[in-house]
């Protein structure tokens, strides 16, 4: 192997330099984004090129020395130019996701190819049988990851209407989208609602580091969570006394969780569990687990921690919800299934339809729906740039 990153990260889209020399390519670090770093064809250490860690997404080399790479920051897809012993230059802006980058022998031309996924939130009955799948909200822009207010005829989402991935409110229906928050210089990640419904926890992420926020819904914002590094996948107890998240120590994610008004730390555990989330009953805490398929249950008396549902993905940490009775999730062929907690037996509800299975599941209030973000079928297009001379001379 010619690298061998830390647990919980991934070099990935590696790029040979024409003359033979290096290979440039990106580490995965989770909730912290890609770092570009290069290493020597003929081995060595990993060295970091000093490119702000981000969302890093393809490499190609100009030349021996200038090394393109895509970055797509607050909504933007953006081209820039690395070369040693200059700052990181801006070269472009695209509006949509960068698919690829090819550049041309002679380093005067690149191609690129650019991607979109269209999305839409949608109704799917809770019950087999009881209906249709049903499309309820889209846009032009991001719509994703719907969660029922747990008190009223409303639904939040994460959208990037307003440029940024941001908190946005609808009706039960669909109608009457308006912004809750969103900042010029932070996404939101990922929240949850409180049972009140009057406020929501979400995951604010700044530069690549996430920290954990409270929104009323009158607009005030509290961080009771702040990290050196990240602080990730945030929820609410079902009494409404703590917020649940995970932190990354040592290469491996420890749960911890807070009260609201940022009292009272306890870590609960350091094996790598993450994206915690009470059942409807309060008598089991749901998990992921750092390079792992599979849901697991952490009992709330004992904190015995079993395998629940092994063909749970580890992609899809949230792509869950329960009631009284059990529990609803998406399995990576896009089936929506039903486990029960009393027999362990699993049954089919619905096929989805979609290019990937949803991020999240929201259970309606009177327990007859859920909500559901799809991606359908990626598109794209390539496009040249034929003037990398004029924005980027030696």
């Amino acid at each position: 192997m010619l690298t061998d990153p830390p647990l919980g990260q991934g070099d990935v889209r590696p790029a040979w330099s024409p003359d033979g020399r290096w290979i440039a390519f990106l580490r995965m670090q989770v909730r912290q984004g890609r770092e570009l770093l290069r290493i020597s064809a003929s081995g060595g250490a990993p060295e970091p090129l000093g490119v702000p860690a981000g969302q890093l997404q393809s490499l190609a080399w100009r030349d021996a020395e200038r090394l393109l790479y895509v970055q797509r920051e607050h909504g933007e897809t953006s081209l820039w130019q690395y070369q040693s012993g200059r700052p990181p230059l801006p070269l472009g802006v695209s509006r949509f996701g960068t698919g690829g980058l090819a550049v041309a022998p002679d380093g005067k031309v690149a191609a690129i190819a650019t991607s979109y996924t269209p999305n839409a939130i949608w109704r799917c009955p809770a019950a087999a049988g009881d209906g249709a799948v049903q499309k309820l909200l889209q846009s032009s822009r991001v719509d994703r990851e719907p969660r029922y207010s747990p008190t009223g005829p409303q639904f939040a989402f994460i959208s990037t209407r307003s440029g940024t991935r941001g908190l946005w409110l609808a009706n039960i229906d669909g109608s009457g989208a308006r912004e809750l928050w969103s900042s010029p210089d932070s996404e939101v990640i990922a929240f949850d609602w409180a049972p009140d419904g009057q406020r929501m926890v979400f995951e604010r992420s700044t530069g690549g580091v996430s920290t954990i926020c409270v929104l009323n819904l009158d607009g005030q914002v509290s961080c009771p969570v702040r990290e050196p590094g990240s602080a990730i996948l945030p929820s609410w107890s079902r009494d409404g006394a703590w917020l649940y998240f995970s932190t990354m120590s040592a290469n491996t994610w420890v749960l911890c969780r807070i009260h609201p008004d940022g009292s009272e730390r306890q870590q609960l555990s350091d094996e790598g569990f993450y994206a915690a989330v009470e059942s409807a009953d309060g008598t089991r805490l749901l998990l992921a687990k750092l390079g792992s398929n599979g849901l697991w249950s952490r009992d709330a008396r004992t904190g015995e921690i079993r395998l629940l549902i092994a063909e749970f993905p580890a992609s899809r940490p949230r792509a869950f919800t329960t009631d009284q009775s059990g529990l609803y999730y998406v399995n990576a062929e896009n089936h929506l299934k039903y486990s029960d907690f009393s027999s362990d037996k699993t049954r089919l509800l619905h096929t989805l339809p979609g290019y990937f299975p949803p991020l999240t599941l929201s259970l309606s209030p009177d327990g007859r729906a859920l909500l559901i973000s799809i991606d359908e079928i990626e598109t794209g297009d390539i496009e040249l740039l034929s003037n990398l001379d004029q924005l980027a001379p030696r």
